[in-house]
């Protein structure tokens, strides 16, 4: 390198190192210092402003030795591409900054030829400042063809969600200023998934319709109950509170269905006393007149002995009932049980619940909004709401969710081989805005990728009357 400047820098995660930068280019080359065979090359950045690790082998060891680890070469050169460039940019460019002529620096500083952080004296703005979107490795993500909106929303005048997204699914057109106004419209990630034959899950969230309304309850119907509906048919009529989000097919979709069954016993004895139980219930007059009532209790004494003194049983229901009140169980020290007559009994519907993993990389800044719009929506929307006075607390949002088959369809039909979804509630969201296991960022701050895991839980059982005929066209519920 020709008209260089050498300059000892802080020590990269415990590995002493210095930086060599041509000033006339912008192009370095970082060194490990004091080893055995002198100084020896790391890592190199050329005239395309990428950085490269020519020695990975060498530096993965300098690193665990330093540190103590025992990391991979590839988790160690993650670590170099975020944190070491991040530092070693830095250091060029103070380099480049304190000692290159005014037109090498102006040249440095242009969107074409930025070096990071190198400021342009005749404008004293800072490389990569005024850039319109995320500067390397990323490029723009080809336009995508519209689709046609969902449900409730207008193709001709859009529904604004802070220049984030339309309702068309049209290409993204960034705006200065991003206000979160998530109230209808459409979000899709990413943004060419709305090509020709693509499925996708659609999720939308919606209000949420309680059961009882405190100031009219449910009238009784002929039967003496109140009529109580279903969240399906509450929710039927939907008011949607935030975009609807198209996301790409995830690896691992399934279901898993199942019904609360458990054990029960009933032997003989408590046959007997169920039976003379159901008589009592099932005279009213029983249950009111005190004199009968005492006959009652006159009636299972009566039964109790009419048991005791069953011939052939006297003994052994004498023991049953004597270990009852002593809480011992004399009869099978006998050597004997009395049968229990076990069984498995219908308990009642259990509700399905659904994991979801997404990974989400933004290729330019308008995708990185889109995943942070996406991010929000799901934190707002499930978050419990306040009302103005804080003595009672709403509820959050719930989602509808489906499996939508061919993206081109205008009616966004159900995939016919996928299972359906009821009305579901969010209850669990996490963002790793790390998942590659090291802190990553482009020009404008947005994180070079994201992972998010939700659970979604059906607010209402899967009932027989819900599937539909086994050679209907779709997989029902």
């Amino acid at each position: 390198m020709s008209q260089n400047q050498i300059t000892n820098t802080l020590p990269f995660e415990k590995i002493p190192t210095k930086i060599l930068v041509n000033t006339d280019t912008g192009q370095a080359e970082v060194f490990a210092v004091g080893g055995i065979f002198g100084d020896e090359k790391i890592a190199e950045v050329g005239a395309n402003n990428e950085w490269t690790v020519t020695d990975i082998s060498n530096l993965t060891k300098k690193y665990n030795n330093k540190n103590g680890k025992n990391l991979t070469e590839n988790q160690v050169e993650q670590i170099f591409l975020s944190k070491g460039v991040k530092q070693f940019n830095n250091e060029r460019a103070s380099i480049i900054n304190d000692n290159s002529p005014v037109n090498t620096r102006t040249y440095l500083a242009t969107k074409q030829n930025f070096v990071p952080g190198v400021i342009d004296p005749k404008t004293n703005i800072k490389a990569g400042q005024t850039a319109a979107t995320l500067q390397p490795p990323l490029a723009p993500a080809p336009p995508a063809p519209p689709l046609a909106p969902g449900p409730g929303v207008d193709p001709q005048a859009g529904t604004d969600i802070s220049g984030i997204e339309n309702s068309s699914l049209t290409e993204y057109q960034p705006e200065e200023k991003a206000e979160t106004k998530l109230n209808g419209g459409i979000l899709v990630y990413p943004r060419d998934h709305g090509s020709s034959g693509y499925d996708f899950i659609s999720i939308q969230p919606i209000e949420y319709k309680p059961q009882l309304n405190l100031g009219s309850l449910p009238e009784p119907t002929e039967s003496g109950f109140s009529s109580l509906k279903t969240p399906s048919e509450r929710l039927r009529q939907e008011v949607t509170t935030g975009p609807a989000i198209y996301l790409p097919m995830t690896p691992g979709i399934s279901e898993s269905n199942s019904v609360a069954w458990g054990q029960d016993s009933l032997n003989a004895v408590q046959l007997a006393l169920g039976n003379k139980a159901m008589g009592i219930i099932g005279n009213p007059e029983s249950l009111t007149k005190f004199e009968t009532a005492i006959g009652n209790v006159k009636g299972i004494l009566t039964t109790i002995g009419d048991l005791a003194n069953s011939p052939g049983l006297k003994n052994y229901i004498s023991a049953y009932f004597a270990g009852q009140a002593v809480q011992a169980n004399l009869l099978g020290r006998s050597g004997i049980v009395i049968n229990p007559n076990l069984e498995l009994l219908f308990q009642g519907p259990k509700l399905r619940s659904f994991r979801y993993s997404f990974k989400f990389t933004p290729r330019d800044d308008r995708e990185a909004k889109i995943i942070r719009a996406i991010i929000k929506t799901f934190k707002k929307t499930m978050a419990v709401r306040r009302n103005p006075q804080s003595i009672f607390l709403g509820v959050p949002s719930v989602y509808k969710l489906k499996y939508v088959y061919n993206s081109t369809n205008s009616e966004r039909q159900d995939h016919p081989f996928l299972n359906k979804i009821k009305p579901c509630a969010l209850t669990s969201f996490n963002v790793n805005y790390t998942p590659d296991g090291s802190y990553m960022t482009y020009q404008d701050g947005s994180l070079t990728s994201y992972s998010v895991d939700m659970q979604f839980d059906e607010i209402e059982p899967i009932y027989n009357d819900d599937i539909d005929n086994v050679d209907g066209s779709t997989m029902g519920y």
